[in-house]
């Protein structure tokens, strides 16, 4: 992932490319997380907003900083996605994705979501 940022943001000369790309990175992520909450009925509807715009550290993580934890963990949600519909082989293949980064949380976070179904 972060080989072909590198060629698309020219070498890592263009920031502002980069900075964009995780910006789509990051509507994607929330558009999951919205999507998720509301299959799950776990919150009522007015928290989404709140979520959205409460949410200052996150936006400093996609938008400022371009960590590898944004990507790792869009994979995860579209994995716990297509676990919620049910579509296991699919969630299966994205929750793979999840392990090009060095940290076990992502790893952890899956075992949480994936145990009630065992």
């Amino acid at each position: 992932v972060f080989t072909g940022l590198y060629y698309i943001t020219n070498q890592g000369t263009n920031i502002k490319l980069a900075q964009y790309l995780f910006g789509l990175i990051y509507l994607v992520f929330y558009g999951l997380v919205v999507m998720i909450l509301k299959k799950t009925e776990a919150v009522p509807p007015f928290i989404l907003l709140f979520f959205t715009f409460a949410s200052y550290r996150v936006h400093s993580i996609f938008a400022l900083r371009l960590f590898n934890d944004p990507v790792a963990m869009l994979f995860l949600y579209i994995s716990v996605y297509f676990f919620i519909q049910k579509k296991w082989l699919i969630g299966c293949a994205f929750i793979q994705f999840c392990s090009f980064n060095k940290n076990e949380h992502h790893a952890v976070f899956a075992w949480f979501v994936l145990h009630p179904f065992a």
